[in-house]
């Protein structure tokens, strides 16, 4: 018994596929790429996985004939770490589905995927030079929240770099090239600011790992979501600059702290 939610989903009961049923649990990044892959017709995004799913009453949904199912199941690496949602399908998607999971495994499903022409009236258009690739004031991205999201940086004076390259060292001593979104400076600090939910960020665990390398070097990473950036990007960008702030109290407290006859924080003793 299925009881309609909108025109594309539907509630299901837990035992709907539980025979001749095949079952995968992935996160989110993966999740999109196997759904986009499945129902290439359907704008599948991190939103409409949270709307439909994460935030629904019992946490899972069906697409209209019931051959499958999404579940939501936590976040199993901790907070701030990606989401995880499982597939059920029914016994005659199992091949398309195996098929489509061995796609998104494989090296060559990782480079971006053509995206649909944008409408003729589209404020981008102007920036648009190939498919999938815009440039603005001579800067190269890849989506057009990273457009809205360089103007608002522009319009407030701060100085950015756009989807630049440097070598860095792991914690092994392994040097690496690794690239930002925006490396971002302001108030004598240096933050990165990262746009997700575009087929460019396919491989989240790659891009938490560079977040921590980052980190390990004195930089920190933010990250917002593609539709945060496209539909207020000003307000996005208030809030990323309010982190320097915050960064900058916290460690003056603390070094008013140390410097302070009184403080308890350190106490040194001698033998």
């Amino acid at each position: 018994m299925t009881t309609t939610l909108n025109s594309s989903i539907t509630r299901v009961n837990s035992q709907a596929l539980t025979h001749n049923s095949l079952t995968k649990v992935l996160k989110t990044t993966m999740m999109l790429k196997l759904l986009s892959r499945l129902f290439p017709g359907r704008n599948w995004s991190s939103q409409w996985l949270r709307e439909n799913v994460k935030d629904s009453a019992d946490q899972r949904c069906s697409l209209p004939d019931g051959r499958l199912t999404l579940t939501y199941k936590g976040q199993p690496g901790g907070h701030n770490a990606e989401h995880a949602y499982e597939i059920t399908v029914h016994q005659s998607l199992i091949k398309e589905l195996d098929q489509a999971y061995k796609a998104i495994q494989d090296i060559s499903a990782l480079v971006p995927v053509p995206v649909n022409p944008l409408p003729p009236n589209n404020k981008y258009n102007q920036y648009l030079k190939s498919n999938g690739i815009y440039e603005w004031n001579g800067i190269v991205f890849r989506s057009p929240p990273e457009i809205d999201i360089a103007m608002a940086l522009e319009k407030k004076g701060v100085v950015f770099f756009a989807n630049s390259k440097c070598r860095i060292r792991d914690r092994v001593g392994v040097t690496k090239t690794k690239e930002s979104d925006f490396l971002v400076f302001h108030k004598g600090k240096v933050r990165i600011l990262e746009v997700d939910g575009k087929e460019y960020h396919q491989q989240a665990h790659s891009d938490y790992a560079r977040d921590r390398l980052f980190d390990k070097h004195g930089i920190r990473t933010t990250r917002y979501t593609a539709s945060e950036c496209i539909s207020n990007p000003s307000e996005v960008l208030e809030e990323f600059l309010e982190l320097f702030d915050s960064s900058l109290q916290n460690s003056s407290e603390l070094l008013a702290a140390i410097a302070s006859p009184s403080t308890s924080i350190f106490r040194i003793t001698s033998a």
